[in-house]
């Protein structure tokens, strides 16, 4: 229903001067820092000031989650997460999982005009202006509330090719964000199967991370959680981080772990709302070890 400046500017809430402001001073809405990953790497964090967060949020809201989701696609959509994109492959036996480098980054203004022009089919003028309210010098910006909508838009031609071709061989797929999953109770041609992938993402302007590229059979580990026997299970790693919290504030105290773990600054408060949240993430997977945790921090804490 929006056919003109005069009705996208209401839209906004927003006269037609102020409209044009933000679309041609776009980048000065801007902050940009840089958070430091596990692996030592700093990711590039783009966030909007909270006028521009507040159109962005419009848009989001009005416009791009009016459309549907493919049901093998599992992230950034609020009725689902990576636990169902896990689910997904309970029952396979060998897996391929690849990863998308830089995905927003790769998305380009070109792209996120044809979702604007061609899906939801405004006209050039008003599919140009919203392209300029979400993207930040020329991509998708990590730090904007519209574009994990906008990457899932953008990404839909690649998963159409992608699942022909995964039905073709007899595999599953699925999508979380930037991880792609392949499975089977079979064993299939992974290399192949990467190839082809690989040639398709290519034709859409993306790359594949090769160093997060993984071929699995038996015990396979899809967005951070196992498949072991067809039960879905949190990693060792994680289970033994809660069970060695547990076993120091037994020790210590719970005073005295915080402070000698974190120092002094550390709110007693707050890590007990981590480790709590940790933990009902396990009772979402593993609901017995779930609730031995959730027993075992009451008792401790209360």
């Amino acid at each position: 229903m929006i056919e003109n400046i005069r009705k996208l500017s209401s839209f906004f809430w927003l006269k037609d001067k102020s409209l044009k402001y933000y679309v041609f001073k776009t980048e000065e809405q801007y902050s940009v820092f840089y958070l430091t990953q596990k692996n030592g790497k700093k990711r590039k964090i783009t966030t909007p000031n909270l006028s521009l967060q507040l159109m962005q949020n419009k848009i989001l809201h009005q416009i791009l989650n009016k459309h549907q989701r493919l049901d093998f696609v599992f992230g950034f959509y609020k009725d689902t997460n990576h636990i169902e994109n896990a689910k997904y492959h309970q029952d396979s036996k060998e897996m391929l999982n690849i990863d998308i480098k830089d995905f927003f980054e790769s998305i380009n203004t070109k792209q996120v005009y044809f979702v604007f022009n061609k899906i939801f089919e405004f006209d050039s003028k008003i599919s140009t202006i919203l392209t300029r309210l979400t993207t930040y010098r020329g991509s998708l910006p990590q730090g904007a509330s519209t574009s994990p909508a906008l990457s899932n838009l953008v990404f839909r031609n690649c998963d159409y090719r992608i699942k022909k071709l995964a039905d073709k061989i007899g595999v599953k797929y699925s999508r979380y964000a930037d991880d792609l999953t392949f499975s089977s109770e079979k064993p299939f041609n992974k290399k192949y199967l990467l190839k082809a992938v690989e040639s398709i993402l290519k034709d859409n302007n993306f790359q594949i991370n090769k160093s997060k590229t993984r071929f699995l059979s038996n015990h396979l580990f899809v967005t951070g959680l196992s498949i072991i026997d067809g039960e879905i299970k949190i990693p060792r790693y994680y289970i033994r981080d809660i069970e060695q919290q547990f076993y120091y504030i037994e020790k210590f105290g719970l005073s005295n772990h915080v402070k000698n773990v974190y120092g002094q600054d550390k709110d007693v408060d707050v890590y007990l709302e981590q480790l709590y949240g940790r933990i009902v993430y396990v009772f979402q997977v593993e609901k017995t070890l779930g609730k031995q945790f959730l027993t075992k921090f009451s008792d401790l804490i209360y």
